[in-house]
């Protein structure tokens, strides 16, 4: 299933969960990125529920007050993966793919990527 695009608060707001090891209240967000108003984070995280990109993962005290901590059920990859796709209708997905991988120097990525390309031949070769 191909992820909705986030707005610019939203993505603003999953940088900030995809960057935590643990779970995040609004209150914890607001303060990883003092730009964003506590008021846009809840209402975001509302939408952001509903579109199920985040899950509630605790009830945690924030100073006296229970709050809830979210967080990412989207990954980073799974996100610019799936907005990536539409690029490649505009523009060409070798060309783009080719100047990623003349900036990767780590052999063992290389390897990686390699693999996965071996992989992927193969599940087309047998109809998947």
């Amino acid at each position: 299933m191909k992820t909705k695009k986030l707005t610019k608060n939203q993505l603003d707001i999953m940088k900030v969960l995809w960057k935590s090891e643990k779970a995040l209240s609004a209150s914890d967000i607001a303060k990883n990125n003092p730009s964003l108003n506590l008021n846009t984070i809840r209402s975001c995280l509302q939408t952001m529920l509903k579109n199920g990109v985040i899950v509630v993962d605790d009830v945690v005290y924030s100073g006296t007050v229970l709050s809830r901590s979210y967080k990412p059920v989207l990954t980073a990859e799974k996100y610019i993966a799936d907005n990536f796709s539409g690029v490649t209708k505009t523009f060409s997905a070798p060309a783009i793919i080719a100047n990623l991988i003349e900036e990767e120097d780590n052999l063992e990525i290389i390897d990686e990527i390699e693999t996965l390309l071996q992989k992927r031949k193969r599940e087309i070769r047998e109809g998947n």
